[in-house]
């Protein structure tokens, strides 16, 4: 069959195309009863589909003008409606000429049967509509318009107080968004798949030396801010991490680059780089960065502590190691260290004291190590300690447990006091000789 659809949502009409033309027929579409009038004088149509509410010229007034048409008035017409759907709806479709109201959705199944069973029922033989009843259908359908359009009115009404909520919501929350990215020690920024800057924070415009934000909205954020390196030389595109992030939609990031000022300056920073995506699609990369000038300052202090440390501990006349707390490593000794058990610096590190026979009375070595764990510390403690010949000599030591970074360590000292105390028994000696 060649059925005619009438329906203003082009949607509507690829379903009911596809629905008829797996049951076999064809179907010519209209937008509206305007259009779907001149169609229909074609000729050649063994039905009609029509939607009510469309614009120009609805469902109602078209089964009038099919019924009023004197060669078109026996064709069939079904009205396949979501919008006017109430049972005073339909008694007005069937007034107004329609043979068989349907209530969208319906199954594509039941729609072709309905309308076959529609085509082969028997077609009018002239338009039979009294002036009178005609007028009172207009009537009807004029009341039913205005009711129509009164329900419209009441939806799009709550429609748009609706949108005025949800508009007053999302500036509510972009307002509280951007506070809490202008609440952020951090400086943040958005990229687009160009590595345009979208958006940023307070604390980027301020650690860029920046006063609005379209100082650097639109910019490409490499050529900005990211384009050399600490000493002045080109930063290439190829290693930037944060343009990895963005080709490659995974996180990258930096604990020690630099950015530069709208001033030429520039700021040591660490940053994150992240991909973001929407329904799995990259849509760019936001970036969140930390001014590091003062970790920087106190890094470089440490290292010329550290230095001074180191030299101070190398250079100490008195013997000092550091060693591991849990395994008893010998971590690092000093030059006097070396020169009063006589061993190589490379004969010691690594190894402990107890591998290499240094404690000759390991009952000693316990209690002074039970002691340290207990205590964090001992003073002044008088052992022996075994040199690398096998000597015995004589200390006054102290063990100190500190920690360096994430690792417990023992830091010992300890004064070779053989040599005083040989001399102490001669005079001890020589006293008592001379008494006598």
């Amino acid at each position: 069959m060649r059925i005619l659809g009438v329906d203003d949502d082009p949607i509507q009409r690829k379903l009911l195309r596809v629905t008829l033309s797996s049951a076999g027929h064809q179907l010519v579409e209209a937008q509206d009863g305007v259009e779907a009038l001149e169609v229909l004088r074609s000729g050649g149509f063994d039905a009609v589909i029509t939607d009510i509410l469309m614009p120009r010229m609805d469902g109602y007034r078209l089964c009038f003008e099919i019924r009023r048409d004197a060669e078109q008035f026996d064709v069939p017409i079904l009205v396949y409606t979501s919008s006017y759907t109430s049972a005073s709806d339909e008694r007005l479709a069937l007034k107004a000429g329609a043979d068989l109201f349907l209530r969208k959705p319906v199954g594509p199944e039941a729609l072709a049967e309905a309308l076959e069973n529609l085509v082969h029922r028997l077609r009018r033989q002239a338009p039979v509509v009294s002036s009178g009843g005609e007028l009172e259908t207009l009537k009807q359908y004029s009341e039913a318009l205005v009711r129509k359009l009164e329900e419209k009115n009441v939806q799009l009404e709550a429609a748009h107080e609706g949108l005025v909520r949800a508009n007053d919501e999302l500036k509510q929350s972009e307002q509280q968004v951007r506070l809490l990215l202008d609440s952020t020690a951090e400086g943040i920024y958005g990229l687009d798949l160009e590595g345009r800057i979208t958006f940023c924070n307070a604390s980027a415009l301020v650690l860029f030396g920046c006063r609005e934000a379209n100082e650097l909205i639109g910019k490409n954020a490499h050529d900005s801010i990211h384009h050399s390196l600490a000493d002045g030389s080109a930063a290439p595109r190829e290693t930037c991490e944060i343009d990895r992030a963005l080709h490659e939609g995974r996180a990258h990031s930096s604990a020690d680059d630099v950015f530069w000022r709208a001033d030429g300056v520039s700021i040591p920073v660490e940053y994150r780089s992240y991909p973001v995506r929407k329904d799995g699609r990259l849509l760019g990369a936001v970036v969140s960065f930390s001014d590091i000038s003062e970790r920087k300052r106190i890094e470089d202090a440490l290292r010329r502590s550290e230095s001074r440390f180191t030299i101070a501990f190398h250079a100490n006349p008195v013997a000092t190691s550091i060693s591991e707390a849990e395994t008893s490593r010998l971590l690092v000794v000093n030059e006097q260290f070396l020169r009063t058990l006589a061993y190589t610096r490379e004969e010691l590190i690594g190894q402990t004291a107890t591998s290499l026979g240094i404690w000759p009375d390991e009952e000693a070595r316990l209690r002074i190590s039970d002691d340290v764990f207990r205590d964090g510390a001992v003073h002044d403690r008088t052992t022996q300690l075994r040199t690398k010949s096998g000597d015995l000599r004589d200390v006054v030591g102290s063990i100190v447990r500190v920690d360096l970074g994430n690792m417990k360590c023992f830091l010992s000292t300890f004064v070779d006091v053989t040599e005083r105390q040989r001399a102490e028994k001669d005079m001890r000696r020589a006293e008592e000789r001379f008494r006598r």
